[in-house]
């Protein structure tokens, strides 16, 4: 331990109350136990800042410490022994602070040296594009990984699950490296909107279709289905496919629902004969009402 408290709190021997209370809030505040929890060496400096405060802010204990160095406590009897030398140029000096003990500094400089061996490593991303397919099926990129000035830039290639989402953080395992992270990036695809892992797209039916039902294929991502419009289908009625959606990244077995929305399509350029036919149905619904 450290006996020069002037050394402790990094102050000069001149240092005013008020510059010791400022190096002490100061240093009290860095090495705080609950800030550096289980380190022995900021719990010393900490018992030390203290100590030297509590003597150097005390106007009577500060003189005696500067007086009589480390055996400031023993200052009463110091004082009556210093007496009978007084007349004899006999004083007492203070070279013995701190001599053959560790520097104060040592051990700031080992805590510091601690804590940055024990500081995690900055975390490096990189964005990567994708599409909604590849978010799908899952793909793989080949990228750079490394230093290019020093010659240790390396390619490696990272695959990508299927289900990443905008803002996915990929973890690159690689032996030289442990805190490389690609950010997916997830272009639109037309017609499709991805909500979550549910996909959002419509579909276009012609009127009669929407009036008497059809059964249509659908070449929706990653397969073709068949699927069954209901007669009298509304314009804007929404259709779940369940488990027809994106396969969710932690569990890509399992999928979202897709959802279908009708958009029906009103028969234009028609013939007389065309027109005759829809004015008669409309005189049927009409003398039905």
């Amino acid at each position: 331990m450290n006996n020069d408290y002037y050394a402790v709190l990094g102050i000069s021997r001149k240092a005013s109350q008020k510059e010791i209370s400022q190096a002490y809030r100061r240093l009290a505040r860095k090495y705080h136990p609950d800030l550096n929890k289980g380190n022995k060496e900021a719990e010393s400096i900490f018992k030390q800042i203290n100590e030297a405060n509590e003597v150097l802010s005390d106007t009577e204990n500060r003189n005696n410490y500067d007086t009589f160095g480390e055996n400031w406590k023993n200052a009463d009897e110091l004082h009556r022994r210093e007496r009978p030398f007084q007349g004899n140029n006999f004083t007492w000096g203070f070279s013995n602070v701190g001599g053959n003990r560790n520097s104060i500094q040592d051990i700031i400089n080992r805590f510091n040296k601690t804590k940055a061996n024990n500081a995690k490593p900055r975390k490096i991303e990189k964005t990567i594009n994708i599409t909604l397919l590849e978010a799908f099926t899952g793909t793989s990129r080949v990228i750079n990984i490394g230093d290019a000035e020093s010659s240790n830039e390396r390619k490696i290639e990272v695959k990508i699950p299927p289900g990443v989402d905008n803002g996915s953080k990929i973890h690159v395992q690689d032996k030289h490296t442990t805190n490389f992270y690609l950010v997916t990036k997830i272009s639109k695809m037309e017609d499709y909107k991805r909500i979550g892992n549910d996909l959002h797209t419509k579909i276009d039916l012609d009127l009669l279709d929407a009036i008497f039902g059809i059964e249509i294929e659908l070449n929706i991502i990653g397969e073709r289905i068949l699927f069954t419009v209901p007669p009298e289908t509304q314009n804007g009625t929404s259709f779940r496919l369940s488990g027809k959606g994106m396969p969710l990244l932690k569990s890509p077995d399992k999928r979202g629902n897709m959802y279908l929305s009708a958009h029906i399509r009103i028969p234009t350029a028609l013939s007389k004969e065309e027109k005759e036919l829809f004015l008669k149905l409309k005189s049927l619904r009409e003398s039905k009402e």
